[in-house]
């Protein structure tokens, strides 16, 4: 059935609810069975860590330590590895919403492990009356009526910028990033889904709910190195969905409505040591070829006129754990998900779409300025030549560089037309020094050169 939910801002939706699926009947055999699911883990209660009334942002923040791993679980959402009975544990979870600070009303479990590739979570997700459980097959970072367990990480724990990763019962992921300058949607906020990261799970539905494992790539994100022996200490998160109660959401590092910031009420994840320092190196190839023909008119048969063939490549360069290095040449974009449809009849001002090609998207959340504007919007960059970027973070300094040639600008029918064939020239420079929790102060250069004439344009932001 439809369900009504609040539309801020007095905006009127068309919205189509899904369906609410039982997934009891497919709790399926093939792994160990107890009487309510899988047989639970027996944990080491040296790992078991706890959050509850004491804890939060006026009692301190609470602290898991995870325990190294010396053989990875297989990632098929079966809680029956041997790296589970050893890793560290929470089931401590208290409601944000819709009772600020009460006991959650499910049983929730989660386990924590890592070694030097990856950082691994098992999740036990009860449900009382199973058939309040809501799942569904949805495209990537679509399941947002869904129940969903979602892991944030703040690795540099500056509180400016957090990863989420999530899942529901049918394993369909979804990930973002969540920008403090950006924030959005209440004390959860909503996060950036164009950004994408590579990570590995796998869900069993089970009589009384559902299992999950999830291996999330150390080089899928940004942390500081650290050295050897040293400790990692990030800021960290559990979130779960409960749509059939109310909306339910759980955490696990207690959370008060009344205090605006997310990050800051997060909990810490430690304990971690000697990460991978292997350089991330992507390499993606792309070739296309258009053959021109034409039916030749005494014959009736077509006629080849030439064929136009383009190659281009994508690379990306991890420098260091916190420092990426990115490269495109001729970049094919035939491949990239299509723009959603808007209606452009009798329209004041110029259409406004999400940017989507991967070459920009990496690092997007650094040149987000603090304005009522977007002084950048790479979307106008059409169809660049050539194009490098570097983004990242030294000390409490983030930094964005990217110049790009565009041939956009040149693709005129008339060849006597000045611009014909030429190139436009785009340099945009970002920095913004973190000042503390959730605030910073930053500067944005941009410049734009075509033909004899350029754009440029300066500001200073702060929060």
């Amino acid at each position: 059935m439809p369900r009504l939910i609040k539309i801020p801002m007095l905006s009127l939706c068309l919205l189509t609810a899904t369906a609410v699926v039982d997934l009891r009947a497919q709790s399926g055999a093939g792994f160990p069975m107890g009487i309510h699911g899988p047989d639970r883990p027996r944990v080491d209660d040296s790992v078991v860590a706890t959050s509850g009334a004491g804890y939060g942002i006026l009692g301190g923040r609470p602290r898991v330590r995870v325990r190294r791993t010396d053989t990875p679980p297989e990632i098929d959402g079966r809680l029956d590895d041997e790296v589970w009975r050893t890793a560290a544990m929470l089931s401590e979870f208290v409601q944000q919403s819709p009772l600020d600070g009460a006991p959650a009303t499910e049983e929730t479990e989660i386990y924590i492990s890592y070694d030097s590739d990856h950082i691994y979570f098992a999740f036990y997700l009860h449900y009382s009356d199973p058939s309040i459980m809501r799942a569904s097959r949805v495209d990537r970072d679509t399941a947002w009526q869904d129940d969903l367990m979602t892991v944030y990480l703040d690795t540099f724990m500056d509180q400016q910028v957090c990863y989420d990763f999530d899942l529901n019962g049918y394993n369909v992921q979804g990930d973002g990033i969540i920008n403090a300058s950006q924030t959005r949607g209440g004390p959860i906020p909503v996060a950036d889904r164009s950004w994408e990261a590579l990570f590995y799970s796998g869900t069993q539905i089970v009589e009384d709910g559902y299992t999950a494992e999830m291996a999330i790539p150390f080089k899928s994100f940004r942390y500081p190195q650290q050295p050897p022996g040293v400790e990692h200490r990030w800021g960290f998160q559990i979130v779960r969905e409960i749509k059939g109660k109310n909306q339910e959401n759980v955490v696990w590092a207690p959370m008060s409505r009344d205090v605006q910031s997310f990050m800051a009420q997060m909990g810490v994840l430690e304990g971690m040591t000697d990460l991978s320092t292997s350089r991330n190196l992507e390499i993606l190839p792309s070739f296309t070829a258009i053959q021109y023909s034409s039916i030749d008119s005494e014959t009736g048969d077509f006629v080849n006129r030439g064929t136009d063939p383009e190659g281009g490549v994508n690379v990306k360069y991890g420098i260091t754990s916190n420092l990426t290095a990115d490269f495109t040449g001729n970049p094919d974009f035939s491949q990239i998900e299509s723009d959603l449809p808007q209606i452009e009849v009798n329209q004041r001002f110029p259409l406004f779409f999400p940017e989507l090609r991967p070459f920009f998207l990496e690092g997007a959340e650094i040149f987000e300025f603090v304005s009522p504007v977007d002084l950048v919007h790479t979307r106008t960059l059409v169809d660049p030549n050539v194009g490098a970027k570097l983004t990242g973070k030294v000390g409490n300094t983030t930094l964005g560089v990217m110049v790009t040639d565009d041939e956009a600008p040149g693709k005129r029918d008339d060849p006597n037309d000045p611009g014909f064939g030429r190139n436009a020239q785009v340099a945009i420079g970002r920095a913004r020094y973190d000042l503390y929790s959730e605030s910073h102060i930053g500067v944005l250069a941009t410049d734009r050169e075509f033909l004899d004439g350029y754009n440029r344009v300066g500001g200073i932001d702060g929060q």
